[in-house]
């Protein structure tokens, strides 16, 4: 206020008169503050004189003062013309220039003299300044406490004990200038103490706020609960219909949260009334509502805007700069709370929470998911204050019903789903009490309920609901209603998110038949019932048949609906899945790009349906290998998700997740890792422990554990994972048994590879009795089990389970389908270990080939392959065609993937073998210890990765005579796998027997004898 502001330089020609304003909310400190600038700065001007500008009368009054103490004619004109003439500086002080119907303008002495501090609660005063101005309203946190302090007669109030308790007393009355000081001095005069203050204000607000003792009443002239009513007061007195509105839009503001308060609220419940929309009496008769209104030819905002700007000019509501957006002080919106009758409380909280109500819509464009997301703090404000304990029961009335069933929705769309659950489960109570167990609108709650449930991973108690449900419509409205069908297809649903595919199949085949019996095969119903049968031929690997239907599917969508319809959309979207399923990959990546420019053309780039596009493109990506581009989409999904969601929406924590198997894939083990971790915590916060979704988190960050060579933490969490999933599901659901396989797969990489066969045989066991001997499920399982068998040294036993693998594999997916291949290449694995090098080799030159023809050369699973062929060369003597293969794989990965990704170590390592294998042992041990050097730094000094990396370069030294540095190496490789893997590990048996290959090569024989018998001991044990 003051450098540059009011006081003019020495010498300096004034060019303007200075005037500054202040403006706010009553009780906000600007008359404070301009006392305490007079006070400071008395000596810089010749004359300080104060005007009461409240009224004309007090003005008046404040002029005729000024010509008495100067000796001017008692006539405020001569008084302002004598100022205009003063050529010392002099400081006028207009204080309370608040009524918006004056000029205050006609205060001010003419002229370019003298300077003018301005106080008013009107912001179109700011149009008066000419050297600045500031608004007051809430203080900072820390002057907030001072003053709190200060006002308490507290001697230091730079103690950090006493501000850590003043915190809490001035957030509870919203930083307030007056308020503080009024809490001051209530607890100065010993009415209560500091710690007690926020208990006694929840109770006796009322009370406490119009406080004001003797002392404080020449600094302050009101409490702050009645400068607000002199406001309201000003208002009422105007008498016209712009005030009466203006008193009844701040009732409804104050059960509204008191910030956010969107002009678009009201409009949307117009249009809802403007569409012959039956609304409750309160909220037709509002003023916004009224008759003449919806006459009109559309919505008039004007009639909204000229209430909120009459209550702007007194600060008690402030508009944001679009006009659009109102919001209000804490103390101002509970104050207009208190000031309202018992029956105008009820009243007023019915009319808001009703109004809000009205606008609930089942539009889905991205407009209007948001509105419906800005709604949530106003629903969750009025569900607090409703006078109703609980706010909804078994005696609440159909309309309080309705609203509610629209809140727990608005709750359920933004991802809160134990709130949108919780009162799910109170309308279905309140409407089989009110309507009937059997009453549409029950069933309706009832559907409602069992998506929340399966939202919450309570699939159990979802089916029951949907199984009572379909019940009820049988019996109600007959088997071949259309709602009776939709409800057969939901348990169907519910069959299925339980394992129980089998049934959830047979039921969507009954829906589908019945549909096209009833609607005709092209009726939109029928089609969706074709689209979630296929859906369940997919689940049960059913995949040409899934295919096919959802091929039909999409061509009748496009034909009957429009190519850009969502229907249409969701058949391409899984008619991409059935692609991808079937290895067609590409085709799938194609669709999906189709999918997500359709969804971003109609719905705009951030609609959580466009989202979800994203995120099926991403993942189609990552699935041919495109990792940079899979993680740059994921990141879009995730930026946008955190905005419109909000950070703990269950679809934002998918997106998350997806972003840390992206870095995963990109080899950037640390930050995947990281990232799961964030997400877990999150996921465990928001959705609980045995959360389906929480426990998928849980085995992603196990994965990462275990990428990361922290083993015997991915087990852990494998074991946590298996345990919630046979507590919250049966021993034979699908992701029961998965859970089951990778616990095995943990034990196997922890060497205890007996447990891992035996629960290999579990899973094998349950998939052949639940799915069948020829279902994927069953034969990856079968293929897990040769694995064990093969650790195990059971390689006959191996060799048979895998022949058994591929054959099926070919006859029900076709002799191409990676899955067919993978088979192939495990099989030729099991003909390697057994010695029958050459037909590993024909097995393998046949997936290279059929990897080459499908996926071309640089797809990862190729470079793989052609891996793998060049260990077969290298088996059979062709030492030198497979260390071109080895150059080929090297050349591409450097050039498709980051120099230091795992896959490109790996390809090194395999390279420099090659070369030790044809003698080039210098260059040989070159790339070992860039492989070595890499992974230490990515991975750490006791990384599996880096330890086989080491033991790498230790052979290399060995070969080429430096048994030394080789020796060293194995030391440290031995000491760091006993540390990280335990002493009975494969692999730190391993590591025992080439330190003492090392120590016989360097004639310490007897330190070789020692571990060779160590070795045994342990093996034998």
């Amino acid at each position: 206020m003051y450098e540059g502001c009011l006081v003019t330089k020495a010498g300096r020609p004034l060019a303007k008169q200075k005037r500054f304003v202040l403006y706010g909310l009553g009780g906000s400190g600007k008359t404070q503050a301009c006392l305490k600038f007079a006070q400071d700065y008395r000596e810089k001007f010749w004359g300080i004189f104060w005007i009461d500008a409240s009224s004309q009368t007090t003005a008046n009054q404040g002029f005729l003062e000024i010509s008495q103490i100067c000796g001017i004619d008692k006539d405020p004109k001569i008084v302002r013309q004598w100022l205009s003439n003063i050529q010392e500086n002099w400081l006028l002080i207009i204080d309370n220039a608040d009524d918006p119907s004056m000029d205050v303008s006609k205060f001010f002495p003419t002229g370019n003299r003298g300077s003018i501090l301005l106080t008013t609660r009107n912001p179109d005063c700011r149009i008066h300044s000419t050297v600045g101005l500031c608004e007051l309203g809430q203080m900072n946190m820390e002057d907030a406490i001072t003053l709190l302090l200060k006002a308490t007669g507290a001697e230091d109030v730079g103690d950090k004990a006493s501000r850590k308790k003043a915190l809490p007393v001035t957030q509870a009355i919203g930083f307030l200038a007056l308020a503080i000081v009024q809490a001051g001095a209530y607890i100065r005069q010993g009415l209560c103490g500091i710690e007690e203050y926020c208990d006694l204000y929840t109770r006796y607000r009322q009370r406490i706020l119009d406080y004001l003792p003797v002392q404080l009443s020449s600094d302050y002239k009101y409490g702050v609960y009645t400068t607000w009513e002199i406001s309201i007061a000003a208002i009422e007195k105007m008498g016209s219909d712009t005030s009466r509105n203006a008193i009844e839009l701040l009732r409804i503001f104050c059960y509204l949260h008191y910030d956010g308060i969107s002009e678009e609220i009201f409009e949307r419940a117009w249009s809802k009334s403007s569409q012959r929309v039956d609304l409750p009496q309160n909220i037709a008769n509002l003023f916004f509502m009224k008759p003449q209104q919806q006459k009109a030819k559309g919505w008039d905002p004007v009639i909204i805007r000229e209430a909120a700007v009459l209550l702007a000019s007194f600060s008690l509501i402030k508009i944001d700069e679009t006009g659009r957006c109102m919001s209000m002080h804490p103390l101002v919106h509970v104050w207009a709370r208190d000031r309202l009758s018992e029956d105008l409380q009820r009243f007023f909280w019915v009319t808001s929470s009703s109004t809000l109500a009205a606008t609930m819509s089942l539009e889905y464009r991205l407009t209007d998911y948001r509105f419906r997301r800005s709604l949530l703090p106003h629903i969750k404000y009025c569900i607090s204050l409703c006078k109703d304990k609980p706010f909804l029961s078994v005696y609440s009335g159909i309309e309080r019903v309705n609203m509610a069933a629209g809140f727990a929705g608005a709750f359920a769309e933004s991802g809160l789903l134990q709130e949108a659950m919780e009162l799910r489960e109170k309308v279905l109570e309140a409407r089989k009490k009110t309507q009937g167990s059997e009453h549409h609108d029950t069933l309706s709650a009832m559907y409602d309920l069992a998506i929340s449930y399966r939202d919450q991973g309570r699939r159990q108690e979802a089916m029951e609901l949907h199984k009572k449900a379909l019940e009820a419509r049988q019996r109600t409205l007959g088997r071949e209603h259309p709602n009776t069908l939709n409800a057969m297809n939901n348990l169907a649903t519910s069959y299925s998110d339980l394992g129980r595919s089998q049934e959830a199949m047979e039921l969507r085949e009954k829906a589908l038949e019945e549909k096209q019996r009833i609607l005709g095969s092209e009726h939109p119903y029928t089609l969706r019932a074709m689209n979630d049968l296929a859906i369940s031929f997919s689940i049960l690997e059913r995949g040409q048949k899934a295919m096919k239907l959802q091929e039909k599917v999409l061509e009748a969508s496009e034909r009957t609906l429009g190519s850009e319809h969502p229907d249409a959309l969701r058949a391409m979207k899984n008619l991409a899945a059935s692609y991808s399923d079937l290895g067609r990959r590409q085709e799938a990546v194609e669709l999906h790009e189709k999918v997500l420019g359709t969804r971003q053309r109609t719905l705009g780039s951030e609609h959580p349906d466009t989202l979800r596009a994203m995120n099926d493109l991403a993942i189609s990506y990552r699935s041919l290998r495109r990792s940079q581009e899979a993680m740059g989409l994921h990141e879009k999904v995730l930026e946008a998700s955190q905005r419109t969601l909000g950070s703990g929406h269950p679809d934002t924590l998918r997106a998350m997740n997806e972003i840390a198997i992206s870095y995963s894939n990109l080899g950037r083990k640390q930050e995947a890792m990281e990232l799961h971790e964030k997400v877990l915590q999150a996921s465990r916060r928001t959705l609980g422990n045995e959360h389906p979704g929480t426990l998928r988190v849980m085995n992603d960050l196990a994965s990462s554990y275990s990428q990361f060579g922290r083993k015997q933490e991915a087990m852990e969490l494998h074991e946590k994972i298996l345990e919630a999933r046979q507590r919250t599901q049966e021993i034979e659901h699908p992701d029961t048994l998965s859970s089951m396989n990778s616990l095995a797969i943990s034990y196997s990489n922890l060497g205890r590879r007996q447990e891992a066969m035996e629960l290999h045989e579990k899973v094998l066991e349950a998939r052949q009795r639940t799915l069948g001997s020829e279902h994927p499920y069953t034969l990856t399982a079968m293929n897990n089990l040769a694995t064990s068998y093969s650790h195990l040294g059971r390689r006959q036993e191996a060799k048979e389970l895998q022949k058994i693998v591929l054959e099926a594999s070919q006859r029900t997916l076709g002799s191409e389908h990676p899955d067919a291949l993978r088979a192939m290449n495990n099989l030729a694995t099991s003909y390697s270990d057994l010695g029958r090098s050459q037909e590993a080799l024909a097995l393998r030159e046949k997936v290279l080939q059929a990897r080459q023809r499908t996926l071309g050369s640089k797809d990862p699973y190729t470079l793989r392959a052609m891996n793998d062929l060049a260990i077969s060369y290298s088996d059979l003597g062709r030492k030198q065609e497979a260390m071109e293969l080895h150059e080929k794989v090297l050349e591409v990965r450097q050039r498709t993937q980051a120099s230091e990704h795992p896959d490109t170590l790996s390809a090194m390592n395999n390279l420099a073998i090659s070369y030790s294998n044809l003698g080039r042992r210098q260059e040989a041990i070159d790339l070992h210890e860039k492989v070595f050097e890499a992974n230490k730094r990515t991975l750490g000094s006791e990384h599996p990765n880096t330890l086989s990396a080491m033991n790498s370069l230790a052979i290399s030294y060995s070969n080429l005579g430096r048994r030394q540095e080789a020796m060293e190496l194995r030391e440290k490789v031995l000491e760091a796998r006993q540390r990280t893997q335990g002493t009975k590990h494969p692999d730190t048996l391993r590591a025992m027997n080439s330190l003492a290959i090392s120590y016989s090569n360097l004639g310490r024989k007897q330190e070789a004898m020692e571990l060779q018998e160590k070795l045994r001991s342990v093996k034998h044990k």
